[in-house]
């Protein structure tokens, strides 16, 4: 595991989806319902620069996951969303990227998780099944 300063990293060789989240304990919410998902965890929504500089640099590493981007549903998280989308867009990170739907009124991925496990469960695995069905499309339409 990877810790910076301002987020921490940790990403398992098999995982195929990254999920991105304003804190650890968001971040560990998907690793308990996945225990192959990779986290980048920041410290908090206003600390997405080295987030940024870190998936530009190393967008290899994020060749051929799906990244989700889970930050907290309010002003802040919505900032800190539109901010990494805007690299991710322009930089080319990562084979396709989403933002996790929360499925009630709760603002993060722990909150959600806590308040209704089957859902927040549901809809993560709803999201990684869009990943692997766009990967099955891909393959079929670029066979040689």
């Amino acid at each position: 595991m990877r810790r910076a300063s301002a987020f921490v990293l940790d990403i398992p060789q098999n995982a195929e989806n990254v999920v991105i989240s304003e804190s650890i304990l968001d971040a560990l919410s998907f690793r308990e319902i996945d225990e192959n998902v990779g986290i980048i965890a920041l410290t908090g929504a206003t600390k997405t620069r080295q987030v940024k500089d870190y998936l530009a640099k190393h967008k290899e590493q994020f060749a051929d996951k799906h990244l989700l981007i889970a930050m907290d549903d309010d002003q802040a998280g919505w900032k800190a969303t539109r901010d990494i989308v805007n690299t991710i867009e322009e930089d080319g990170v990562g084979e396709n990227w989403s933002v996790f739907d929360y499925t009630s009124e709760t603002k993060d991925a722990n909150e959600n998780l806590q308040q209704n496990r089957k859902a927040f469960t549901k809809t993560y695995n709803q999201m990684a099944a869009r990943t692997k069905q766009h990967e099955r499309v891909m393959a079929i339409e670029h066979e040689p």
